[in-house]
């Protein structure tokens, strides 16, 4: 069934929502997007002062939203701007994630705000705390993906986390959706590691392979390269796929490493 709706939030804010669903068949499909403009954040106080332990004074939140449903998987890709956004009084709540989101909200710019998200974050990780509250602060981090140095060794950090709880699928889905943002720079090269352990973890082999052979390719001049292929290979190594470790380790011979760099490479080959 088609679905074309349109409507209004608080009778000024544009809400579309356009797709197709097909709930009554024996595996449900579904292919909605969701379009919301310019709504006034200060009608969610009662959701922020809750869970973010601030009131709203003003802001506009802007949305895109996409859910796709085949075989029972679920891909979901949010687009959220937030604009002008400004907190008001704290509200005391034992339900509130207890992000520094003053912090974040009075200097987005700020290189500080992106680290203090992420050292939460994988805080949260390796307290094992409220899985929502954590998915809620990656939401964050990914709606302000800057400075891109900053935001791409937070989100490393973070997949280090997932892959430390073999949580495989999410490491991989926050390496993808950050190189979608930022797909050439040269921070992003513990994604690239990341995402071969990942996808080596899912016994996804050619996934991997695919992922060490751009890591060669891509950061071939990159000054941890050498240290960074060597764990690559390791890694690869202990999910059985020998061949590809093999070739990692040569492209770490070719390289002027250390003699110890050398000697891990041989050894992995042994």
């Amino acid at each position: 069934a088609k679905v074309d709706l349109d409507g209004e939030v608080d009778r000024y804010s544009p809400v579309t929502i356009r797709g197709e669903v097909n709930p009554l068949a024996a595996e449900t499909s579904l292919d909605m997007t969701m379009s919301f403009r310019n709504i006034e954040m200060a009608s969610l106080t009662p959701y922020s002062g809750r869970f973010a332990g601030y009131t709203i004074r003003r802001g506009k939140l802007s949305a895109d939203l996409n859910y796709k449903l085949n075989d029972r998987k679920l891909e979901a890709d949010h687009k959220i701007v937030v604009d002008q956004l400004e907190l008001g009084d704290k509200v005391e709540s034992p339900e509130s994630i207890g992000l520094p989101l003053k912090l974040l909200a009075e200097f987005p710019e700020h290189p500080l705000a992106t680290r203090i998200l992420g050292d939460w974050i994988c805080g949260a990780l390796i307290l094992e705390q409220n899985e929502e509250r954590i998915e809620e602060a990656i939401e964050t981090l990914y709606a302000r993906p800057e400075p891109a140095a900053d935001f791409l060794s937070v989100v490393a950090r973070i997949q280090e986390r997932y892959l430390a709880r073999n949580d495989y699928s999410r490491a991989l889905d926050l390496g993808n959706r950050a190189l979608q943002v930022y797909p050439e720079r040269a921070e992003a090269i513990l994604l690239y590691r990341y995402l071969a352990h990942a996808s080596a973890g899912l016994g996804d082999d050619e996934q991997a392979s695919i992922w060490a052979d751009a890591l060669m390719r891509r950061f071939g001049v990159h000054p941890d390269i050498v240290s960074v292929l060597i764990e690559t290979g390791h890694v690869l190594r202990r999910y059985g796929l020998y061949a590809k470790a093999a070739e990692v380790y040569q492209e770490v011979l070719k390289k002027n490493g250390s003699g110890k760099d050398h000697l891990c490479a041989l050894t992995g080959m042994a």
